[in-house]
């Protein structure tokens, strides 16, 4: 595959404006527990979120996946090794969201067996926590990716 370019900023905001954005996220699992980074960018700013984002003209969805990975959260996976979960959509609207937004996402799976050592990219995401359960508060894209995972929503507490 030939070395995508950046687009420039301006012709960045342009597309997105006028065209739906096609990204990968990864749910990434290790022993009952998922992995989300806290969005340092918008759209999401200050959301849990799945670690994903665009995919570059010519680039596999499962090599794209794994290039998202590595820049996020500095873990390395081979492409074989993600499992295809689902397809859906995300939409943002307005300036605390940088502008509007729509993206269609193809969401994969990544089962690891141990808990890694990450290397965030802070620009990206300014934390990154393992969880055990969905919080009903979390984006409804996170969590109908979580659920296709197989990870439940937390219990509400009896009062």
């Amino acid at each position: 595959m030939a070395q995508a370019r950046r687009i420039a900023e301006k012709a960045y905001r342009e597309i997105c404006r006028r065209v739906p954005i096609a990204c990968v996220d990864v749910v990434v699992a290790c022993r009952g527990s998922f992995l989300l980074g806290l969005r340092a960018q918008s759209p999401a700013r200050g959301r849990w979120f799945l670690p994903g984002g665009r995919i570059l003209k010519g680039e596999r969805l499962a090599w794209a996946a794994s290039r998202k990975l590595a820049d996020e959260l500095g873990l390395r996976a081979a492409p074989s090794r993600f499992r295809f979960l689902a397809v859906d959509e995300t939409m943002f609207q307005g300036p605390s969201q940088g502008g509007s937004k729509h993206t269609i996402n193809v969401v994969f799976a990544l089962r690891l067996a141990r808990r890694p050592r990450l290397r965030l990219d802070l620009r990206q995401n300014s934390r990154a926590r393992w969880f055990s359960a969905v919080e009903p508060g979390w984006h409804p894209y996170v969590r109908r990716a979580l659920a296709a995972a197989g990870f439940k929503a937390r219990r509400k507490r009896a009062k």
